[in-house]
């Protein structure tokens, strides 16, 4: 009995500690606050007002406030992101479809050279032409990040569709880059 006791008072000491450490581990969880600059504050979130945050500094342990325009998202400590302001300029990288550009003057495509003719038909279920104009040459820009090309010369459009019918944009062109189109097939 004195030995079921004594396990019992062990067990629930043991028991004890390993929850007060998930529990200082829990509370070492800190707030993210992640600046449009780039740079991450780590500390308690107390307050978001209309124009500024207000939370606790994690080093400092001192009640400090930031500009709200200034603050791009908070990471809480339970993993819920809450966005305040997006930022003004995204890097898009080189095979983005964004970095693509569609034109239909031949000056902007001098000293380029052309590497593919392209053909992009706008999503089927498009409920106005603008929106299937705007399917279409989504699809012609990522046909063109395929070639590794940057512009779009284009050659033709067709519209289809109306009265009942859906939207249909039909783009043709020629795809630009700064390099000669590969030959396909060569290589040693």
């Amino acid at each position: 009995m004195i030995k079921r006791i004594i396990l019992l008072v062990l067990f629930s000491l043991l028991f004890g500690v390993v929850n007060n450490q998930q529990i200082m581990a829990q509370k070492s969880k800190t707030d993210q606050i992640v600046m449009l600059s780039g740079i991450t504050i780590s500390g308690k979130v107390l307050k978001l007002y209309s124009s500024e945050v207000r939370y606790i500094d994690e080093k400092t342990k001192k009640d400090l406030r930031v500009k709200r325009i200034d603050v791009e998202k908070i990471i809480y400590s339970n993993g819920r992101i809450r966005v305040i302001n997006k930022p003004i300029f995204e890097e898009i990288k080189e095979d983005d479809y964004r970095m693509v550009f569609i034109t239909e003057n031949p000056s902007d495509v001098e000293g380029l050279f052309p590497i593919k003719e392209i053909t992009a038909k706008s999503y089927y279920k498009s409920r106005s032409a603008k929106q299937a104009k705007n399917s279409a040459e989504i699809r012609m820009k990522k046909a063109a990040v395929k070639c590794k090309a940057m512009m779009v010369l284009l050659t033709n459009t067709e519209k289809s569709g109306g009265f009942g019918e859906p939207p249909i944009y039909t783009l043709t062109g020629t795809a630009y880059g700064e390099k000669p189109a590969e030959e396909e097939g060569s290589g040693n």
